[in-house]
């Protein structure tokens, strides 16, 4: 148990050397990056609806998604949570954890996610510069080890309204998906 607290002091110490000197020459937590009010529009509690796009779906009827989930800020500001579950089309249920925070050396977001699917992987959001929104692309890992690369958009179309889309790339093919998500009240 000692080595337990050793070794998390330890990380204090060295983690916290890299951060700016306080009074005492012991470190200060620095606030939580400005960039990161731009992602107060996402929090709250959301539903939403989905629609696969493509691959077109055999016999003609379109294939949804349903979900919710929560964001929030966590870790004092410096990072914003989401958690929530999406059902497919087959009903199959698929939970959800994402986070996102501002990377200064980059000057855009990275986020990180993983589901109880065993899928993780992580990514980027930027301002996409075109829409009230967010471009994002990423990858990610499944239990199988097979790899995919994701890409899409958040359009924040009002303060309680999303429209977003992604495509997943894969070695299993192509698939489009695109949604709109309501704030919760």
């Amino acid at each position: 148990m000692a080595q337990l607290w050793v070794g998390a002091l330890m990380t204090v110490l060295v983690v916290g050397g890299c951060m700016r000197p306080g009074r005492g020459g012991v470190p200060s937590k620095p606030s939580p990056p400005a960039q990161m009010k731009a992602l107060d529009r996402m929090v709250g509690t959301w539903t939403g609806t989905a629609e696969l796009v493509d691959p077109p779906s055999p016999d003609g009827k379109p294939k949804t998604f349903t979900g919710a989930w929560k964001t929030e800020p966590v870790l004092d500001g410096a990072a914003v949570k989401s958690a929530g579950w999406f059902e497919m089309p087959d009903g199959e249920k698929v939970h959800w954890i994402e986070y996102w925070c501002w990377d200064a050396r980059a000057k855009k977001y990275r986020t990180s996610f993983i589901n109880d699917w065993a899928e993780f992987g992580s990514g980027w959001a930027q301002d996409c510069g075109r829409c009230n929104g967010f471009r994002v692309s990423g990858r990610s890992i499944n239990a199988e080890g097979m790899k995919t690369r994701k890409d899409g958009c958040v359009i924040l179309v009002d303060d309680d309204t999303t429209n977003w889309w992604f495509t997943a790339k894969s070695r299993q093919g192509t698939m489009t998906v695109r949604g709109t998500s309501k704030r919760q009240k």
